[in-house]
C-alpha cells in the first residue's frame, strides 16, 4: 500500500480535477496519514477484539440485567451519533453536487464526497472500536455470542481503516456511500435495541424489517461494488481493496440473508434468539 507525504497526497488529488476545495485535500491527506502512522494500534484492537469477546464467552456467564442501564445508554449513544452523522454525509453529498452537477452515478466514480466528509468518516473508522463494546455487553449480560456478531464488526473495522488510506490509489467515493447507508442502518438499529432493552415490546415485523434493511444494505453494497468498478479502475488501482470490499459484501449478503430468512421462518435455533 503506498504511502504519500501530505505535500505529493495534496497534488496528486488535484490532479484529479476534484472540485473540491484545496483545504479539505490537504485534511483529507492529513487524516491518511495520521491512520497510517497508527497503524500498530489498530491492527493491535483488531487483534485483542476476538480475543476478548471469546475469553468473556468461555465464562459462560448467565443470562442477567446488571448490565441494562449501561447497554440502553451505549445503544442510545451510537444511534444519536449514527443520525448526526448521516446528516453531515448529506450535508457533504449536496456541497459537492451543488459544485460539480454530478448526479448519484458520477458521484460513485468520483473522489470528492469522500474528500470533502473527510472528518465524518475518519470518525466513522473511530466509531467501528466504540461498537466492538456492543459485543461485550452483549456478553456481559450472558447473550450467545454468534458468528455474524463479531465476524462483521472485525472486518467492517478492517475494511473501514483499508478503505481511508488506500483512497489516493482507488480514486472514488465508494467508502462514503457505504459510510451512508451503514449510519442510516445504524440509527435505526441502534434505536431499536435500545427501545428494547429499556423495556419496549415491538411487533416482529419491526424486527424482521430491520433484518430486512440490513440485508439489503449488503445487497446495495454489491450493487456499489459493480457500479463503480464499470470501466474496472478500482480494481487495478487498488486490487487489495476492491477484492476484499467485495469479498466482505459477499459473505455479508450470504451472512445476513441467512439471518432474515430464520428469523421469518424460525428456523436457525440460536439465529432467534433475542439481543435483550
Amino acid at each position: 500500500m503506498q504511502q504519500y507525504s501530505t505535500t505529493e497526497c495534496t497534488e496528486l488529488m488535484g490532479s484529479w480535477n476534484m472540485v473540491t476545495d484545496e483545504l479539505r485535500s490537504i485534511q483529507m491527506c492529513e487524516s491518511i496519514g495520521w491512520l497510517v502512522d497508527n497503524i500498530q494500534t489498530f491492527a493491535l484492537i483488531a487483534m485483542m477484539y476476538p480475543l476478548i469477546a471469546f475469553k468473556l464467552q468461555s465464562f459462560d456467564i448467565a443470562p442477567n440485567k446488571t448490565y441494562d442501564g449501561i447497554y440502553f445508554w451505549w445503544n442510545s449513544v451510537l444511534s444519536v451519533y449514527s443520525g448526526i452523522s448521516l446528516i453531515g454525509m448529506y450535508t457533504g453529498y449536496q456541497t459537492v453536487v451543488t459544485r460539480s452537477g454530478f448526479d448519484f452515478i458520477d458521484m460513485m466514480r468520483h473522489p470528492d464526497w469522500f474528500v470533502e466528509s473527510n472528518t465524518i468518516t475518519l470518525i466513522f473508522v473511530l466509531s467501528k472500536i466504540a461498537e466492538f463494546g456492543d459485543t461485550v455487553l452483549i456478553l456481559l449480560r450472558g447473550r450467545r455470542l454468534r458468528f455474524i456478531q463479531w465476524y462483521h464488526h472485525l472486518l467492517t473495522y478492517i475494511y473501514c481503516y483499508v478503505s481511508c488510506v488506500s483512497t489516493t490509489l482507488s480514486r472514488n467515493s465508494s467508502p462514503a456511500i457505504f459510510c451512508s447507508v451503514n449510519l442510516f442502518v445504524h440509527t435505526i438499529m441502534y434505536g431499536w435495541y435500545a427501545a428494547s432493552t429499556a423495556g419496549y415490546r415491538s411487533p416482529a415485523w419491526v424486527k424482521h424489517a430491520i433484518s430486512a434493511i440490513q440485508t439489503t444494505q449488503m445487497f446495495f453494497g454489491c450493487w456499489v461494488i459493480a457500479t463503480v468498478n464499470h470501466d474496472d479502475m478500482w480494481r487495478t488501482s487498488s486490487p487489495i481493496e476492491f477484492y476484499m470490499v467485495s469479498g466482505m459484501y459477499g459473505s455479508y449478503v450470504l451472512l445476513f440473508g441467512n439471518m432474515l430468512v430464520s428469523n421469518i421462518i424460525g428456523t436457525g435455533g440460536t439465529v432467534r434468539r433475542k439481543r435483550d
